[in-house]
């Protein structure tokens, strides 16, 4: 199952980043002539050359899509798609991306999950038989310590 998930990642990933950005070569906010003074860069941070797709967005999309539907726990797909908008998000704020970018990214993930979440259904069905799992109070918070890290790691960045 965690190779399933890597696997997911790799390819929104790879698709995202390897694939539609050299493809695309739509330039990022940050880089655009027209928008030079408009655009408020945190940290002076402008990510590479192109944007589209957000790497961003595929991955957290891709990895929040995957595991909800492996997992099926309603809290931790609340959760955890919380985590995936919230930084889908972020880089919108950073000025990286635009939404058409970030909805990219996000279109790209959701694909990647539902192709290794059906790899997991033809290949290995036994591993989603939930009859036999009991959830454990750990692990209910897991969805909840992430989101945590996240707006205290986006807090901080903004601060310092």
């Amino acid at each position: 199952m965690i190779l399933t998930v890597i696997l997911c990642i790799v390819i929104s990933d790879q698709i995202s980043s390897g694939l539609l950005k050299e493809l695309v070569k739509r330039l990022r906010p940050s880089h655009a002539e027209d928008l030079k003074g408009l655009v408020h860069l945190v940290r002076d941070y402008s990510g590479g050359k192109y944007g589209f797709a957000s790497s961003h967005a595929a991955n957290a999309f891709g990895f929040a899509i995957l595991t909800s539907l492996i997992l099926k726990r309603r809290i931790y797909t609340l959760f955890i798609m919380a985590w995936a908008i919230i930084t889908a998000y972020s880089r919108i704020y950073l000025g990286v991306h635009y939404p058409m970018d970030v909805l990219g990214g996000a279109i790209v993930g959701t694909i990647a999950s539902f192709s290794c979440y059906w790899i997991i259904l033809r290949f290995r069905p036994a591993i989603l038989n939930h009859e036999n799992y009991t959830v454990e109070k750990q692990e209910t918070l897991i969805p909840v310590i992430v989101l945590s890290l996240s707006f205290t790691a986006i807090i901080i960045y903004s601060i310092f």
